[in-house]
């Protein structure tokens, strides 16, 4: 799930929520956080003047990273052509 709130001015900023009942082992929280962080920095929405908050909706394995970047990037592709 991703939340938005606009800023006054950019870069944009990133926050990630992620609970030990949905990833219990600290290895796949982080795992997940540093997929997410780095599909961010990579993105052109962190240009934009925006506060993102992206939390964890289901239960997440470490396999499944390189998925939920996937997801992440399409939700900022998202937010990026819904600002044009």
């Amino acid at each position: 799930m991703l939340h938005v709130v606009s800023r006054a001015s950019p870069p944009a900023r990133l926050g990630v929520a992620v609970t030990r009942r949905l990833a219990p082992r600290a290895v796949d929280r982080n795992g997940f956080k540093r997929a997410v962080r780095e599909t961010f920095r990579r993105h052109p929405v962190k240009a934009l003047a925006f506060d993102c908050v992206i939390a964890l909706r289901s239960r997440f394995d470490a396999a499944d990273a390189r998925i939920a970047a996937r997801e992440v990037s399409g939700l900022l592709d998202q937010l990026c052509a819904a600002q044009r």
